[in-house]
Formats: C-alpha cells, structure tokens, sequence
C-alpha cells in the first residue's frame, strides 16, 4: 500500500491529535458554533474512556496521570512527550 493510498479526509473534525514531523504531538481543536465548551469536557471524557479501554488499564490511572499533569504542568510540553505507550507513562 502506498502513502497515497493511505490518505483519507477527514470532514466536520472536532479534535485532532497527532505525532508531527518534529516527533511531538500537536493538537488541533476545530470548535463547532453550535457547541458550547462543556461539550469538550464530554468528549475529553469519552476520550479517557477509550484510552484506559484501549491500553487496558483502569480509567482512574489515566485520570491520575492527567491529575499530575495538571497540577504540574509542562513537565515537558506536549511536543516533547517521550514516545512511549500510555502504561509506560501511567506507571
């Protein structure tokens, strides 16, 4: 398969996250006009939901990490993430 054929469009995107060609992660928040912010706060939540579900550890060790994180920010900002699965960063 080639580059070309992996390419797909993406249509009415609310957040994407991904690795950059600088090996961060950038993030980019396309708010709708009929959404207010709280709805960002329910998509954050279904997000946490699905990496504890994907990585299969428990909801509450991601949202602890994301507590730490919060309460210490830029520890190392979000381009300089370590490239590392989520369990390596929740240990």
């Amino acid at each position: 398969m080639t580059d070309d054929e992996c390419v797909s469009q993406i249509v009415n995107s609310l957040v994407i996250i991904f690795k950059n060609e600088e090996g961060g992660l950038t993030c980019a928040i396309h708010p709708d006009e009929n959404y207010k912010p709280s709805v960002y706060g329910v998509i954050v939540n279904d997000l946490v939901q699905h990496i504890a579900n994907c990585f299969g550890v428990r909801e509450a060790e991601v949202w602890k990490w994301i507590d730490d994180e919060r309460f210490h920010p830029n520890r190392g900002k979000v381009q300089q993430l370590p490239d590392a699965s989520w369990k390596d960063v929740l240990r």
